[in-house]
């Protein structure tokens, strides 16, 4: 896949297997569920206050494109 990148991460023990574990009941890989993970966080702070200034430039940017 030419829009992926690989590398290693270390995580703590019980975090890996807490993630392991989430992975097999949400029916994902590993990788698929470390993913989802990091999007779902993603999309939260992308609706937080702290995150408001920022959106509304992306949409006015947007909106002159």
């Amino acid at each position: 896949m030419d829009n992926t990148r690989c590398f290693r991460l270390r995580i703590p023990i019980k975090t890996a297997e807490w993630i392991h574990e989430e992975a097999k009941g949400n029916k994902r890989s590993l990788n698929a569920q470390i993913v989802f993970c990091i999007e779902q966080v993603k999309k939260q702070r992308l609706w937080s206050p702290n995150c408001t200034a920022a959106l509304i430039q992306n949409i006015t940017k947007d909106e002159q494109s």
